[in-house]
């Protein structure tokens, strides 16, 4: 069997088309269709059902597939293991999270690591889109995901939690001391997700539950503008506690109904299960665990 077109057919059937697995691998999508016949031809089975809108594996292309995927993470983990060999302190590195984490970790755990690791150079991407670790496009994530990935390493890292913050110009001659005088309040809002909007509050006394659907005449997608647009004294947020902090500390926003919790994440730091870790990776876990344990406050252990 012909491993570049194994390797063709694997891509072919892993993003569900010939013309997307021809730009993947910057070939032609007629060098695809050859590759995929020679390989039918080769075991003398189809592997594909073909229609005008799309491509679906037959019974023999999904046993193929499975085990290409296995042969793919096998190369991947050879690759990886010989390059890791040789870039313990060096090469690159590639890091996801959330975008409420990414802001506090490049201020408190990136530079740090570029000290200790002059050599080596950092990829980050921060985003809710879940990112691949088993096979490569990262090293490192953190993620608060209800699913593991299969054939990763993932530690607990504790719990985030949401805060509702206002500014003290924004709560001059307002009352906010129970739940319900929420409805009276103009919000900050999420067009990411609209559900977003419908605030789930939990007393840390009685256990009690309430749900308030906020209201508000300005919305953004991410946390940063919204958290902005607190300070500007536009209405109450709802945000990460860990990226609020500092401003909490410094008198630019102010913490509502500390007694009530707002839904938490459990987050887990995920890395590829290899032989032998990288001090690299070694030390970049060690200096998240470091900030971690440096502001307790900014996660619930669970």
């Amino acid at each position: 069997m012909n491993l570049t077109h194994l390797q063709t057919f694997y891509k072919v059937a892993q993003l569900g088309g010939f013309s997307v697995a021809a730009d993947a691998l910057l070939v032609s999508k007629g060098m695809i269709s050859r590759h995929v016949q020679a390989l039918e031809a080769s075991l003398n089975t189809r592997l594909f059902h073909r229609t005008t809108r799309k491509v679906t594996l037959t019974e023999a292309g999904q046993r193929l597939f499975d085990k290409a995927a296995e042969i793919e993470r096998l190369s991947l983990n050879a690759t990886r293991e010989i390059k890791d060999l040789t870039q313990e302190r060096s090469g690159s590195l590639k890091f996801t999270s959330p975008h409420e984490l990414g802001r506090t970790i490049c201020r408190d755990v990136i530079p740090d690591f570029a000290k200790a690791f002059p050599n080596v150079e950092i990829s980050l991407k921060f985003g809710a889109e879940e990112s691949d670790i088993e096979f490569g496009t990262y090293d490192i994530a953190l993620r608060a995901v209800d699913h593991l990935p299969d054939n990763v390493i993932a530690r607990s890292f504790g719990t985030t939690r949401n805060i509702l913050v206002a500014s003290t110009d924004y709560l001059a001659g307002r009352m906010v001391t129970q739940p319900r005088d929420l409805f009276s309040h103009s919000a900050i809002l999420s067009n990411h997700q609209p559900s977003w909007n419908n605030w789930f509050l939990q007393s840390a006394q009685t256990g009690e539950t309430i749900e308030i659907a906020m209201g508000g005449q300005i919305s953004a997608a991410d946390y940063a503008p919204q958290m902005e647009l607190a300070c500007q004294g536009l209405g109450i947020a709802n945000l990460p506690f860990q990226q609020v902090a500092p401003l909490i500390r410094e008198g630019h926003l102010v913490h509502i109904l500390p007694n009530w919790s707002c839904p938490r994440h459990r987050v887990h730091l995920l890395y590829a299960k290899q032989r032998h870790t990288p001090e690299k990776i070694r030390g970049f876990n060690d200096l998240l665990f470091k900030w971690k344990q440096d502001h307790p406050d900014y996660f619930v252990e669970t």
